[in-house]
């Protein structure tokens, strides 16, 4: 007698881990193509901005850094008091002509005081309209300057934006495809292991019905190999009628090994339960009754003793 051993894992349980791991590969797979394409842009991005950019934003630095200039200053101020100095000689002509007409002489002290009037109001306008220029072209040099300072600053905060990006996007992509992998390789994982433990449970359970078959046997060895036999406790009892002799003859007895987890996976001397229920109509085709067994041997016995029997009375 002895247990079972462990089913055969489902073929379809291998498969789908195989396929979760393959899975998980495959995207680790992508996950790297399209990291290398986003780290051959960040290159790209930074040969650009080292090459084409990054000269032109040193000589726009450079050029803030050096402060405001006021290198057209004095040029606006001539130009400010030559206008002031237009407005007022066409005054003055019209003055002049006015004057002629009237009859005034050019050289009269009226004409005269009336010049030195004019002259004294251009020289003062000339002085405010150099002076408010220079302020506002001052102004305006520094508030340029400001401005190429605050650009500079916006450069200094863009730098190399696009490639850390695209290394930002190709880091992403591996993270995504490395988690993939590991996730397909942890379900495969957990379904091998499932499908191990309910082999295992099998298993056990099989091991612990053996063990069960085996410790009865046990306490009937350490008993004395005594059998429930009594006529007091069976009922419904009657001859046999076929030749258990026949029976035996016809059994399959061969030595063989039980196979790893069954029984004690020892080598045996003994029939095969399928051919003792075919022969006796005896056991379920997996395991042999140890009662009906030596009933079977006792029938075959009485059987051969008989036949002996007859052998000697002829003789």
């Amino acid at each position: 007698m002895g247990g079972k051993s462990a089913p055969k894992p489902d073929p379809a349980m291998g498969q789908a881990a195989i396929l979760s791991a393959e899975t998980g590969q495959q995207l680790l797979d992508m996950m790297k193509g399209q990291a290398d394409i986003s780290n051959r842009w960040a290159e790209e991005d930074r040969a650009r901005a080292q090459t084409t950019f990054q000269p032109i934003e040193d000589a726009y630095i450079a050029r803030a850094m050096s402060g405001p200039d006021y290198s057209k200053v004095e040029g606006d101020v001539r130009r400010s008091v030559a206008d002031v100095a237009m407005q007022f000689d066409g005054a003055q002509g019209q003055a002049d002509r006015r004057n002629a007409a009237m009859g005034v002489n050019p050289a009269s002290g009226r004409a005269l005081s009336m010049r030195r009037s004019s002259e004294l109001a251009e020289a003062a306008a000339r002085a405010g309209a150099g002076n408010n220029t220079r302020l506002q072209s001052r102004a305006a040099a520094e508030a340029e300057s400001e401005g190429r300072m605050a650009n500079v600053l916006n450069i200094g905060r863009s730098m190399a934006v696009n490639p850390a990006t695209s290394l930002g996007m190709g880091s992403n992509a591996m993270q995504a495809g490395g988690q993939g992998a590991m996730q397909g390789y942890n379900q495969q994982a957990n379904i091998l292991s499932a499908e191990h433990g309910q082999r295992m449970q099998s298993w056990q359970a099989n091991q612990n019905s053996m063990m069960g078959t085996l410790g009865g046997i046990g306490q009937l060895v350490g008993a004395g190999v005594s059998l429930f036999s009594s006529k007091d406790m069976k009922t419904d009892k009657k001859p046999v009628k076929r030749s258990m002799l026949d029976a035996v003859k016809k059994m399959p007895v061969e030595e063989w090994t039980y196979k790893p987890g069954v029984a004690d996976e020892g080598r045996h001397i003994g029939p095969y339960a399928q051919d003792f229920q075919a022969a006796t109509g005896k056991g379920d085709g997996e395991t042999i009754p140890l009662q009906d067994m030596m009933g079977v041997t006792l029938a075959a016995i009485q059987e051969l003793a008989a036949k002996v029997d007859q052998m000697q009375g002829a003789a």
